[in-house]
């Protein structure tokens, strides 16, 4: 990988590793310039760990967000609802109806969540067939397998 597709992975990395409020908001204003630079014709997916919940409700934002995804919506996931709204990025994940088990991306004593997260923008959701998690398979030791097709 390389150029700005890099860069991006690169901040996911850096994201990770930070937890204070001003980071956040740090990251995703970095975030949202590497946005303005990529074109709008570009096929963009960005995925990763975005340390938010969603939530199951979409009413509003039924543009980006398909309305199938666990439990309420905290701070850090109206952060990712902020940054899909602005630049028009659909969040895979909530458009696939599936099992709660199969939105689960996240599990660290005895409590389960979804936090990791595929980003495309709206125009190119038509392209994207599934979106799944395998609950078997950990990327790392929380985390599972989270793939779109």
């Amino acid at each position: 990988m390389t150029g700005r597709g890099r860069d991006v992975a690169d901040m996911m990395e850096r994201r990770k590793k930070r937890c204070q409020e001003e980071e956040k908001d740090d990251f995703w204003r970095q975030l949202d310039q590497e946005m303005i630079n990529i074109p709008n014709e570009e096929l963009l997916m960005i995925g990763g760990d975005l340390n938010g919940h969603v939530g199951r409700n979409s009413q509003g934002l039924e543009r980006i967000h398909g309305g199938w995804a666990l439990g309420y919506r905290n701070q850090d996931g109206k952060r990712v609802m902020y940054f899909a709204v602005a630049f028009d990025i659909a969040v895979i994940n909530t458009f696939f109806e599936k099992q709660p088990k199969y939105h689960t991306t996240y599990k660290c004593g005895g409590q389960e969540s979804e936090i990791d997260f595929v980003l495309v923008r709206r125009v190119h959701l038509k392209e994207i067939r599934n979106c799944k998690i395998f609950p078997g398979e950990a990327v790392t030791l929380q985390h599972r397998l989270l793939t779109v097709d």
